[in-house]
């Protein structure tokens, strides 16, 4: 799902937003 891919990338990316 689109909500579980852009957690993994925020997690990836280490994004903090």
């Amino acid at each position: 799902s689109p909500a579980e891919f852009f957690a993994e990338n925020k997690n990836i990316a280490g994004f903090d937003n």
